[in-house]
């Protein structure tokens, strides 16, 4: 990882709430790709729960990274 971004990474994280760079980055990546809250809202079970595989999955890499 570009020692750069980490730097940057750790410094945003460590500066907002608990999960803020998170909200921030899904939010962002969800806009970009055009999917709204309501969209969220009426998707099957199984997309649901690929959905929170990810999300745990990025969460756990990020507290990596910051440890």
């Amino acid at each position: 990882m570009d020692e750069h971004f980490k730097k940057r990474f750790t410094e945003i994280a460590r500066s907002n709430p608990k999960g803020s760079v998170m909200d921030l980055m899904l939010s962002s990546v969800l806009a970009k790709h055009g999917v709204s809250d309501n969209a969220l809202r009426n998707i099957s079970p199984e997309r649901r729960r690929q959905i929170k595989k990810i999300t745990n999955e990025l969460q756990a890499e990020l507290k990596r990274i910051l440890d």
